[in-house]
């Protein structure tokens, strides 16, 4: 049976999520809306977070990894992305924006709102382990907190994950991320997705605008 055919219980899901997670109550609170689905489930946690390295499980990063082995993977998807923005065959002659001159267009905003680069090095996720507490949990959850705490538009993190296996990653990204963003009534503020572009890798985005039409650019223009 193939994950997508899979029938989740939202509800039990949503209850075994935060149940498994007591100790990251205080940033699902912190960023949460009170009338969010997961309300009854954190309404008693204080909306503080504090950053303890010792005591707390979500983490302050460091916007751009200093270990040469991380950096080389950064730098390897860079020229990825790169070139497959290069290969997206743009009309130049026509005036009018096509299919493909708006996916050239969508992919280098997203590429431009990604201000902060993670490595997660660890082998391949596999079934048994997919819903551990570990370093990709904690490395998605920091960010997810560290973004919408600074509250800028634009803003992203990519976390590349060499090794991982794109479908187990894809699951993790569902269960772990999106669907808790979803009770925490805070989904609409974040694009969060996993793909594999020379790397298996998960992109949140904060808050993407969306990219003006020629008529908003014209109205712009008439009235500078």
């Amino acid at each position: 049976m193939k994950y997508k055919d899979l029938i989740i219980d939202n509800e039990a899901a949503m209850s075994d999520f935060f149940a498994t997670n007591a100790e990251w109550h205080p940033l699902f609170r912190t960023i949460m809306r009170e009338t969010a689905d997961a309300w009854d489930f954190l309404k008693e946690t204080p909306p503080v977070l504090t950053y303890h390295d010792s005591s707390t499980p979500w983490k302050k990063l460091e916007p751009i990894p200093t270990q040469q082995e991380k950096l080389e993977v950064v730098a390897n998807w860079l020229d990825s992305v790169q070139k497959s923005l290069v290969d997206i065959p743009v009309n130049e002659a026509n005036s009018e924006k096509d299919e493909l001159d708006m996916h050239f267009i969508n992919e280098g905003k997203r590429m431009l709102a990604i201000t902060r680069f993670h490595v997660v090095l660890q082998p391949k996720i596999s079934e048994e382990d997919l819903f551990k507490r570990d370093e990709l949990f904690m490395t998605c959850w920091s960010e997810l907190a560290a973004l919408r705490l600074e509250d800028q538009p634009d803003t992203g993190s990519i976390i590349l994950l060499p090794g991982y296996d794109i479908v187990d990653l894809r699951r993790f990204t569902d269960m772990n991320l999106r669907r808790p963003l979803d009770w925490l009534g805070v989904s609409d503020s974040f694009e969060v997705s996993s793909f594999s572009r020379g790397v298996s890798a998960i992109r949140i985005l904060h808050k993407l605008s969306d990219i003006p039409t020629d008529e908003e650019l014209q109205a712009r223009e008439e009235e500078q």
